[in-house]
This record gives structure tokens, sequence and C-alpha cells, in this order.
């Protein structure tokens, strides 16, 4: 008897933790993704030739706000082979480690290096608007996504942010 309360214990523990885990995930899509934003918006600025360069700070919001991003992101299921559209002005690149190292650049303000970068490093780009992509891979949380263009083989990773469908 007390084998099987111990087993049913272990099992509500783990159910309890995976709960927990889950939620914590949804609670840190929402704060990357209104990262990823704000630092999506200060690439354009530079493409731009915006006189000042200041991206947005990123500030943890409210509980309801983030139960509201976690249910736009459940509702948002990202589908591996759909057919999306591109939004003007964001960052992609080859790799991902070249798109973090752009997103770093970015989160620094330091505008004469993005430039630099864009102009120099043929790996990384600014997306124009309405281009047809497929969706080919999603990084860890879905903040990252891998992304073809119709009629061509070249892949290339951007954030979420940057598609929709």
């Amino acid at each position: 008897m007390n084998l099987k309360l111990f087993f049913k214990w272990i099992a509500i523990s783990v159910a309890g933790f995976l709960a927990l885990i889950f939620a914590l995930g949804l609670i840190v899509t929402a704060l990357v993704d209104v990262g990823s934003e704000s630092r999506m918006r200060a690439a354009e600025e530079v493409a731009a030739g915006e006189p000042e360069f200041a991206p947005a700070p990123v500030v943890a919001p409210a509980a309801a706000a983030v139960r509201e991003g976690a249910a736009k992101v459940e509702a948002e299921r990202l589908v591996p082979g759909a057919l999306y559209r591109t939004n003007d002005g964001y960052l992609a690149a080859v790799t991902r480690e070249k798109l973090d190292r752009a997103l770093r650049i970015v989160d620094t303000g330091d505008r004469a290096a993005l430039k630099q970068l864009l102009a120099s490093d043929s790996e990384v780009i600014l997306l124009k608007s309405d281009l047809e992509v497929y969706l080919t891979e999603t990084g860890s949380l879905a903040t990252l996504v891998k992304i073809r263009l119709k009629g061509s083989i070249a892949e290339v990773w951007t954030v979420r942010e940057a598609i929709l469908r």
C-alpha cells in the first residue's frame, strides 16, 4: 500500500515540475519577444539612417501581459513548411551565430558597427517586406526561425517577428 502512494506522489511531483517548466518557458518567450522586437526596430532605424539610435529599453511586462503573450504564442503556432511573408527591416543571417552577433551589436546601440557589419558581411542582411518565404526550422522557444525564400535554396535565420502568416 505504501509503495502505491509513493509512486502516486512521484507521478504528481513530476507532473507539477513539468507544468512549472512549461509556464517558465512561456514567460521567458514573452520576455524574449519584447526584447527582440525592440532590437529589430533599432536595426530598422540604423538602416533608414535615423539621426538617433536608442533602442527601447526592455521592461518586464506585468503578469497579465505575460499571460496575454503566452496566449498569443500558443495561438500563433509556427508551421514548418508553411508559406509566410517577411516584415521590412528585420535582420537575417546565414547562421545563428552571425545573427546573435548582429543582435548583440544592435543591443549595444553602436550604429557605426552595425552599418559596418551590414556593409562588410554578405551573410548578414536586412529583410525586405512582403517576400514569400517558407519556414524551415525553429530555434529554442521559437524566438529564432530559419526561412527559405520561395524559389530559392538559400536559408537564413531571423527572429520570429520577421515573418507573418
